[in-house]
């Protein structure tokens, strides 16, 4: 059994660990998801400055604000993209790393706290809420 079992649970350790962070990453982007999608519109700006980052807060916009009333409306956008290169920063996700989804527009703060019509209760703290959905709904799509 010796050397035959140590590799085995070896395996199984590697294997639960992959598993485990594939939950986690999907989980992530589920919540990713339903931030972008709960994000109240005005200009898209907002929703277009949704960030992952790895181990850190990310710092700056994706898509620079400028002075009240200079933004134009009906924001051209390639959501799709972004929302791909964001979820890229995920790819190589290991449980031992923090993972950050967070709006450094200078607005953000107060659209979070019920300034907005369309999200009187928030963005981000409604999707943090769902947690528990996000990981056990990753959990069932995970396999094996």
């Amino acid at each position: 059994l010796g050397d035959n079992f140590e590799a085995q649970l070896d395996m199984f350790i590697v294997k639960s660990m992959a598993k485990a962070e594939q939950v986690v990453r999907l989980a992530i982007l589920n919540m990713y998801g339903e931030i972008i999608e709960t994000s109240p519109v005005d200009s898209g700006l907002f929703r277009a400055n949704h960030q992952i980052g790895m181990g850190s807060v990310p710092s700056g916009t994706l898509i620079a604000d400028e002075p009240e009333g200079k933004y134009p409306r009906g924001l051209k956008y390639n959501y799709a993209s972004e929302n791909a290169q964001q979820k890229t920063k995920l790819d190589g996700y290991k449980l031992s790393t923090v993972a950050y989804i967070c709006n450094n527009l200078k607005y953000s703060k107060v659209l979070e706290f019920g300034h907005s019509v369309q999200a009187p209760l928030g963005i981000y703290r409604k999707a943090a809420l769902k947690m528990n959905t996000f990981l056990s709904t990753a959990a069932a799509s995970v396999k094996g």
